[in-house]
């Protein structure tokens, strides 16, 4: 599978208000069923070669935003990224059982751990220490052969991660965007997909049963749209549009 371009647009946080953020997820979880189709329903159609490049990606695609934070010295927004990368390992820790995934992504918490703790304290060397550590994390993590079938479900439950994960899910939607103008179908649908697991720890985070159907609804949409079979652009806007209607739909509610 070749290599999609990784988009580089600096959308994971700082730049939308939080409202907006939320506004984003709001409309995401409100948002009708019609994108569901038969493949997204029974959850089952993502190849473990696709869900592995998406992993992957994701890894190289939001490190890219921490070097970037760093060389401004935006330590704020490098702070929120680097907990976007502990929910990041969360999400790898869910996708199999794999004893080399699993080991991996106990690895990268710990670096991207010690990356939040650098951020906070302004301290410079330290966090060119430890990106150092996560790159080389990412490019052993790379080589790895792609998942196992069986999915760790309950790995990555309660995590409690909620303003992290909200802020993710913004930048994820904002790169997916980002890939379909710059003529990148399967990056955006790789998005897609990490929206879709990114719902899945959403959907843990409360406990009442209409959270948990807003978030499965969420989830079968970025589903859907990470199996459609159109490669057009302006057909993948206009799946990606439907979100963000709902998340305007949503803001004004609130």
């Amino acid at each position: 599978m070749s290599k999609p371009t990784i988009p580089n647009n600096h959308h994971l946080c700082s730049s939308l208000p939080s409202t907006l953020q939320w506004g984003i997820v709001c409309g995401c979880l409100f948002g009708s069923a019609t994108l569901m189709s038969a493949k997204a329903a029974d959850g089952a159609k993502v190849s473990a070669e696709f869900r592995g490049q998406a992993m992957k990606v994701a890894w190289e695609t939001n490190l890219n935003y921490c070097q970037d934070w760093l060389a401004g010295k935006d330590f704020k927004t490098l702070g929120e990224t680097s907990a976007g990368l502990i929910v990041l390992a969360e999400v790898q820790t869910r996708q199999t059982e794999d004893e080399a995934w699993q080991k991996s992504a106990q690895k990268f918490r710990e670096q991207a751990v010690k990356l939040e703790a650098a951020a906070k304290a302004e301290n410079v060397d330290q966090a060119k220490q430890v990106l150092v550590q996560l790159r080389e994390l990412s490019a052993a993590f790379a080589k790895l052969p792609p998942p196992t079938v069986s999915t760790n479900h309950e790995a990555a439950a309660g995590r409690g991660k909620m303003n992290a994960l909200m802020t993710l899910i913004d930048g994820t939607y904002a790169d997916a965007k980002t890939s379909v103008s710059r003529g990148d179908p399967q990056a955006a649908k790789y998005n897609a997909y990490m929206l879709s697991e990114l719902g899945q720890l959403l959907s843990h985070e409360r406990s009442d049963a209409r959270w948990k159907n807003w978030s499965q609804q969420f989830v079968a949409a970025s589903h859907d749209t990470a199996l459609a079979p159109t490669t057009d652009s302006t057909e993948l806007r206009n799946l990606l549009k439907v979100i963000r209607t709902r998340c305007d739909d949503c803001h004004k509610k609130r």
